[in-house]
């Protein structure tokens, strides 16, 4: 009996320790899980980093040729733009001056049309002279209307 009770004391130890066992085992497993995500996120970082580093030095070690290239793509476009602006200027004072050229064409087109009109009136202002027997003299005084009558 002795024995017996020996032998399960020692089972109940056993199984004791075999439960505490398990309960270790579990709480490493758990934390094994959680540091290999940790190490996982760890490793993301790593990378990101280092893309990061890889992206500066690839920029810091730009091609100058390129940025050269750049600015003389800026400058023509820079050149472009102001001879554009010059010659719409120069277009639009061509209109203008198209519209100026035009004027003394209808003013002579106007005076035309009034010489027109006036040309009987002055020959009727001679034709009255020369029925009153009146000179030069006497026009000027005598009758306004004839005396404006100038010829063109």
């Amino acid at each position: 009996m002795k024995r017996r009770e020996s032998a399960e004391q020692q089972a109940g130890a056993i199984a004791n320790t075999a439960s505490e066992l398990e309960a270790q085992l579990a709480q490493n497993k758990q934390a094994q899980s959680e540091l290999r995500q940790e190490l996982e996120k760890a490793q993301k970082q790593l990378q990101d980093q280092q893309q990061i580093q890889a992206l500066s030095r690839a920029s810091s070690n730009y091609d100058p040729g390129i940025q050269t290239a750049k600015s003389d793509v800026e400058q023509q476009v820079q050149k472009l733009t102001e001879s554009w602006l010059k010659k719409a200027s120069i277009a639009k004072r061509r209109t203008s001056a198209g519209d100026i050229e035009k004027r003394p064409q209808r003013v002579g087109a106007q005076l035309a049309q009034l010489a027109a009109r006036l040309k009987p009136r002055r020959s009727n202002c001679r034709r009255n002279s020369r029925i009153r027997g009146l000179n030069k003299a006497s026009l000027r005084r005598g009758s306004r209307n004839c005396s404006r009558l100038k010829p063109l």
